[in-house]
């Protein structure tokens, strides 16, 4: 991985999706690009423990879930949640039930830095 490669931080909101997740996460784990990462907000029933309810294992420290069970933000307010948890270059979204090509990612830094995007 490049140092000069901007860092990602993809964020996936759901809630009571797990099978759902589960696919997201996979195809998270599955993207190209190296300096990225995954933060998951789930809004859905209080469990016991978030990760027997998703069967979510981290692989790496660039995986991390936050359990906000019965949450009443918006869909805004917890993109900002998350956007304030990310120290990131970039962010983008990644719904819990849309899988991803693998150079997904890959494919957004590169358009959004040849272009000069924010």
């Amino acid at each position: 991985m490049s140092q000069s490669q901007p860092s990602v931080c993809a964020i996936c909101l759901t809630s009571d999706r797990p099978d759902m997740t589960r696919e997201a996460v996979e195809s998270f784990r599955r993207q190209t690009y190296e300096n990225s990462s995954l933060l998951i907000i789930d809004t859905g029933k209080s469990r016991n423990d978030a990760h027997v309810y998703l069967g979510y294992t981290a692989q790496s420290e660039n995986e991390r879930l936050l359990w906000n069970p019965h949450a009443t933000e918006t869909i805004g307010d917890l993109r900002n949640i998350a956007a304030g948890q990310a120290s990131t270059d970039i962010l983008i979204h990644w719904d819990s039930d849309d899988i991803s090509h693998p150079n997904r990612i890959a494919e957004q830094v590169e358009l959004l830095t040849s272009t000069g995007a924010d």
